[in-house]
């Protein structure tokens, strides 16, 4: 115990174990049940694409103003969850989507009604922790509806074991995301945590495990030993999934990789226990599928695929709308409604629409994008009366 503790102190003076230089991560921090989030009631200043501008943090640690939580006469609340893409770290606070989605709902209010839009998305979250923030904080502000923003390109993954995100306001360690499994045929509602050290490939559900990794990953939250001996423990670029092809998804026409059918099979059960619990307090649920860059390009652009092709001659086969063709499916057959952005934003900009996208590769809407996403996304709720309108 004296050899633990000393060890235990000597960790403490060294410090994080992950040196981390870009700003967005350092904006971020650990939180044991959701995994991660911006660092509550605190403001930065980012700079980015040649921009410069200010970015805050609500007290739940999420982009945007605080609410209360109790809901106001005469206010219809939205709350959105989702990932990087709504988060959108890449432009200022009246850019980003939500902000977008607000200001023409309210343009379009019935006398005596106003619309709040509430962010619930942080960067590199997936459906496990979105779900974990809607019982732990999102439901509190009693949306009447709530949005599901899903991103083909690593929501499929993020629903796996060891989905993992290095942050720290002075220095990073790894924050594991909470996850959920399928015990014995049946979805298990209740979220397991990561224990660092303990092999994901464990998966047989009893309550000894769920102690342990419980346990283990409280534990981890404290001891910043067990932080730093986690770079040996586990390597976090180790996973056996169909991640290791980033095409997969596309490529899987007859639905035989069965890591792929679990993720696909899981992000369903999530998100129909979210709408569930959702219903409870009144709120219905709907699906926006989010379009990716690599996808669209795929499309709109005859060159891009064929380079594509031909440094993988497996895509002359591959159907890059399969992902949200099948969660579509999934989401639909669960009762949700959903807006399957890609053929949207294919037909845009095949009719000369303006970039959407930062330069070079990144994949997140640039200020144009998020201006198009949020009046798409108002239009589709008021044709399809899921919000009162005029």
């Amino acid at each position: 115990m004296l050899a633990f503790i000393m060890a235990e102190l000597g960790a403490r003076a060294l410090g994080p174990p992950y040196e981390i230089g870009d700003q967005i991560h350092r904006t971020h921090q650990c939180e044991a049940t959701i995994g991660w989030t911006g660092l509550p009631s605190q403001t930065a200043v980012i700079s980015m694409y040649n921009r410069t501008y200010p970015v805050s943090w609500n007290r739940d640690g999420m982009r945007g103003p605080d609410y209360p939580y109790p809901k106001a006469a005469g206010v219809f609340r939205i709350l959105v969850l989702g990932d990087s893409m709504i988060e959108a770290m890449e432009v200022a606070e009246a850019e980003r989507s939500v902000h977008i989605l607000e200001q023409k709902l309210n343009e379009q209010a019935p006398p005596g009604l106003k619309f709040e839009v509430l962010n619930g998305a942080i960067g590199a979250w997936g459906p496990p922790p979105e779900f974990m923030y809607f019982r732990t904080k999102g439901q509190l502000y009693q949306p009447d509806l709530v949005l599901i923003s899903w991103f083909s390109r690593n929501d499929l993954t993020d629903v796996l074991p060891n989905h993992v995100n290095t942050a720290g306001p002075t220095g990073g360690i790894h924050c594991f995301s909470p996850y959920f499994a399928i015990c014995n045929g049946e979805f298990d509602s209740q979220p397991w945590f990561v224990a660092p050290g303990v092999s994901a490939k464990w998966q047989a559900c009893t309550q000894g495990r769920r102690w342990l990794t419980n346990g283990l990953s409280t534990l981890y939250e404290y001891s910043r030993l067990y932080q730093r001996l986690t770079a040996v423990l586990v390597n976090i670029n180790d996973r056996d999934t169909f991640a290791t092809n980033q095409y997969a998804p596309w490529l899987d026409v007859h639905h035989q990789d069965e890591k792929l059918n679990e993720a696909y099979q899981l992000t369903g059960d999530i998100y129909a226990q979210l709408a569930q619990e959702a219903a409870v307090g009144g709120a219905k649920t709907v699906a926006i599928l989010a379009p990716l860059r690599r996808s669209v390009d795929a499309e709109v652009n005859p060159m891009t695929r064929a380079a594509m092709i031909a440094a993988d001659p497996a895509l002359a086969q591959a159907d890059p709308t399969l992902p949200h063709r099948v969660m579509s499916e999934l989401l639909t057959a669960e009762g949700m409604p959903v807006l399957d952005l890609h053929p949207l934003l294919v037909n845009y900009l095949k009719v000369g629409g303006e970039p959407v996208y930062w330069p070079g590769q990144d994949f997140h809407w640039n200020v144009q994008g998020n201006q198009w996403v949020g009046e798409t996304i108002a239009l589709w709720l008021i044709e399809q009366k899921l919000v009162p309108s005029r």
